[in-house]
C-alpha cells in the first residue's frame, strides 16, 4: 500500500461525516488539490461514514480516498486512452487470405503514404492495379519502386514479386472537372469493369480556402473531386462471379467534430474543412449504398488512423502532433492500409457502413439523417454543375 493510501486510509474519525471531511481536505490541501477538496465539500453532511460494520467501513474508507487520490486520475487516464487507442488508433492487421487475381482496382492519389501502401498490398494478392494520380512523374516513380519490392509472406497468399502489367499509372487531377473526365472516359473505353474503386486521394490545409465560386477547399480535393469521378465511372463499376462491386471513401475519425447546416447551399458547417469534408465523405459512402444498390454496387467509408503521412504537410502544427508529440498514437502507412484492404476483400462487407480497425463503427448521427443525406447528394450535383460550367467560360 502506497504512503498517501495508508496515511489517508487513517484520516478517520469515530463520529460525523463531516469531521471525514475536514480531515480528508486537511490532508488534500498538502497537495493543493482544489478540485478534490471541492468534490469533498460536496459529500451529503448527514452521512455517517464510520458505523457498526468496521469491514464496511474501511471498505467505503478505500473507495472514498481512491476517488480523492490523485494517483487514482492518472491511472484511470491511462486506461481511457489505452481504450482509445486500442480501439480507433489500434495496429489492426488484415488476415483474410483472399486474392484478387484478374480483377482490376483503381485507387486515387496513390505515388505515397496510404495510398501507395493499398496498391502493394492489393497487387501481390495478384490484382491489376490503375495508380490515379496528379503528378504522372511521381506516379511513374512510385510504380518502379513498387516494382522492386519483394513480398516475402504467405505465398498462398501474396506473390513475391509483382508484373510490370500489373500497374498502370494514369493522370488524374481531382481540383479539374476536365482532367476527371477524361480519366472516367479513358478508363470506360478501354476497361470493360471495374470492380474496386478505391477513393484514397485528400488533403489537410491549415485553414479554409474558398474559390471564385465560394467552394471550400478541403471540400473540392476531398469530395466534389470523387463525387464526379465516381458518378462517371458508374457505368464501369460492375464485378463479376455474382460479387458486388465496391466503392471504398477515405473518410476520418475527425468527422465527429463536424456539424453541416442543412439549409446551406455551398455544404458548410461548424467544424473545420478537413473534418466538415470527411463528414460528407461518409454520407456520400451510404449514399452510394442507398441508391446505388440495385445496380450491384456496395460502398463503405475508412477510417484509416492517425497515419504518419504527407497529407498534414502544409499544415505544421498538425505535422509536429503527428510525427512527434503523438507519434505512439500514430500508425505506418503500410498499418494504415490495413482497414481499406479489409474492405476490398471482406465477403460480408456490411454497405453504407464506417469502418476503422477492420470493422465496422459508430458514425456521426448526421450521417444517418436521410434528409441531410440527401441534401449532401443534391447540393453536390448542383456544385459540381456549377464547377463544370465555371471550367468552361
Amino acid at each position: 500500500m502506497t504512503p498517501f493510501l495508508s496515511d489517508a486510509l487513517n484520516i478517520r474519525n469515530n463520529t460525523t461525516a463531516a469531521n471525514f471531511k475536514q480531515n480528508v481536505v486537511s490532508y488534500c490541501g498538502s497537495f493543493k488539490c482544489y478540485t478534490l477538496r471541492k468534490i469533498v465539500y460536496n459529500f451529503p453532511p448527514n452521512i455517517r461514514l464510520l458505523g457498526t460494520n468496521p469491514r464496511m467501513d474501511q471498505l467505503y474508507s478505500f473507495v472514498s480516498v481512491c476517488f480523492l487520490c490523485p494517483y487514482t486520475w492518472i491511472v484511470v487516464a491511462v486506461g481511457a486512452l489505452y481504450i482509445i487507442k486500442r480501439e480507433y488508433f489500434g495496429h489492426c492487421k488484415c488476415t483474410l487470405e483472399d486474392r484478387l487475381d484478374g480483377k482490376t482496382v483503381i485507387v486515387t492519389g496513390c505515388n505515397t503514404g496510404i495510398g501507395l501502401e493499398t496498391v502493394n498490398e492489393l497487387a501481390h494478392r495478384g490484382a491489376r492495379v490503375i495508380m490515379a494520380c496528379r503528378d504522372l512523374r511521381k506516379c511513374e516513380s512510385a510504380r518502379q519502386e513498387l516494382l522492386t519490392r519483394t513480398c516475402n509472406e504467405k505465398p498462398s497468399v501474396f506473390s513475391v514479386h509483382l508484373e510490370p502489367d500489373q500497374l498502370i499509372c494514369e493522370e488524374l487531377d481531382l481540383e479539374s472537372p476536365k482532367s476527371i473526365r477524361e480519366f472516367a472516359n479513358r478508363i470506360i473505353n478501354r476497361e470493360k469493369s471495374i470492380p474496386i474503386l478505391i477513393n484514397n486521394a485528400g488533403a489537410d490545409f491549415p485553414e479554409k480556402i474558398y474559390d471564385e465560386l465560394g467552394t471550400e477547399k478541403h471540400l473540392k480535393v476531398n469530395h466534389l473531386g470523387h463525387f464526379l469521378l465516381t458518378k462517371l465511372l458508374k457505368p464501369c463499376l460492375k464485378a463479376s462471379d455474382g460479387e458486388l462491386c465496391r466503392v471504398i471513401i477515405l473518410s476520418s475519425l475527425s468527422h465527429w467534430f463536424a456539424k453541416l447546416h442543412p439549409n446551406s447551399g455551398f455544404l458548410s458547417g461548424v467544424g473545420s474543412g478537413y473534418a466538415i469534408s470527411k463528414l460528407i465523405n461518409v454520407i456520400h459512402a451510404r449514399e452510394i449504398c442507398k441508391r446505388w444498390s440495385e445496380d450491384g454496387i456496395i460502398s463503405v467509408s475508412v477510417h484509416p488512423g492517425l497515419v504518419r503521412t504527407s497529407i498534414f504537410r502544409s499544415c505544421k502544427w498538425k505535422y509536429f502532433l503527428v510525427y512527434y508529440l503523438f507519434r505512439w498514437l500514430t500508425k505506418t502507412s503500410r498499418e494504415g492500409a490495413q482497414t481499406t484492404v479489409f474492405c476490398a476483400l471482406d465477403k460480408n462487407l456490411i454497405s453504407g457502413a464506417f469502418y476503422s480497425e477492420c470493422r465496422p463503427r459508430r458514425c456521426n448521427s448526421q450521417a444517418l439523417n436521410d434528409e441531410i443525406c440527401n441534401h449532401v447528394w443534391k447540393t453536390s450535383e448542383a456544385l459540381i454543375d456549377e464547377w463544370e460550367s465555371f471550367g468552361q467560360k
